[in-house]
């Protein structure tokens, strides 16, 4: 297999959490951190982020969620690449996963209509995105089914749609993307990143 050599790294760490200092701010991360001990690990959903207060809450909330519950046990090879990639962001390893995210099935919530329209069109179906900071939002993606019901603990019924990962980053459109978002380690593939994975990988073996 092609040996995919990336110019720009992975970014395994959350993106858009808010300043340390705001009051608002160390309340998520306390309520956060009551709610692990119960072991409750769900993250906010968009709906609850509608102005900026809410979204600044929701972003440092659901980074301390991520950031402070125990990493999976990886159960597919996607999972393995990504947890090692977590302990050692070593080039061999970030390479590791790279290769496999494009070839392993991944999975993307939708609605009812969505997986059927998916199945025919998949470019317009319109597919989870989760806020990652200020105007940015991010394409939601996870190893498995059992994964995305984890993440969300079951409170809605996901239609979902199975991909490889390279479709699922075509699927972007140009955006960024989070793979296991909610769980522990995430990883979230910058545009730029997205971009240098499809275009690497396109070209042919020498």
């Amino acid at each position: 297999m092609r040996r995919l050599m990336l110019s720009l790294p992975i970014v395994l760490s959350l993106v858009g959490a808010c300043s340390n200092g705001s009051k608002l701010e160390s309340t998520a991360r306390q309520d956060a951190r009551e709610a692990i001990a119960r072991g409750d690990y769900r993250v906010r959903p968009m709906d609850d982020m509608r102005d900026e207060r809410s979204r600044r809450y929701g972003l440092t909330y659901n980074a301390t969620i991520v950031r402070e519950q125990p990493f999976i046990t990886p159960a597919n090879r996607l999972e393995e690449r990504i947890v090692a990639m977590a302990r050692d962001h070593s080039a061999a390893n970030t390479t590791a996963f790279s290769e496999a995210l494009l070839a392993e099935k991944v999975y993307l919530p939708s609605t009812e209509e969505g997986a059927a329209l998916a199945k025919a069109q998949p470019s317009a179906v319109t597919f989870l995105r989760m806020p990652t900071g200020k105007d940015r939002h991010a394409l939601v993606v996870f190893t498995s089914v059992a994964r995305l019901r984890q993440a969300f603990h079951n409170d809605t019924e996901w239609y979902v749609v199975g991909v490889t990962g390279r479709q699922a980053l075509e699927l972007s459109g140009g955006s960024q993307v989070v793979v296991n978002y909610g769980l522990q380690p995430p990883v979230y593939i910058e545009p730029e990143q997205v971009k240098a994975l499809l275009v690497v990988s396109a070209k042919p073996a020498p």
